[in-house]
């Protein structure tokens, strides 16, 4: 399997963003939170968010924007075909090590009843 990131699996429209926040449900977490929605299609796409809540420094925000984006390229095994998945970095995310995040959405995954895998990755950024 390719660990590309291609466009097609991106989420980039404020409409597709709304529309999973709206419709969708989520599971919360200390570090960040999941939104997911089935979206009828035959793949997964995963948008993120970081907001100035989390830190007002756009180089943090751009950290945890690409530590989320590794994240979900490297383990997109444990996440559903057929949904829209926002990850949503909460407040704590700013202090976080890439470690703690990437156990916390793998964590977060395996509850909301997507298959958890033993072949994770330790890929660090």
């Amino acid at each position: 399997m390719s660990e590309r990131f291609p466009r097609q699996d991106r989420i980039r429209a404020p409409r597709d963003f709304e529309k999973v926040f709206r419709q969708g449900k989520k599971k919360q977490g200390r570090l960040v939170c999941i939104h997911y929605l089935y979206n009828k299609e035959d793949r997964t796409r995963v948008g993120i968010t970081v907001s100035k809540k989390v830190d007002k420094r756009a180089v943090v925000r751009n950290l945890i924007k690409r530590r989320l984006r590794e994240i979900f390229r490297k383990n997109r095994q444990i996440f559903p075909c057929c949904h829209d998945i926002v990850l949503r970095a909460l407040p704590a995310c700013a202090s976080a090590e890439y470690g703690e995040l990437r156990d916390e959405v793998i964590s977060l995954a395996a509850d909301i009843g997507f298959k958890k895998t033993d072949n994770i990755s330790d890929t660090t950024i």
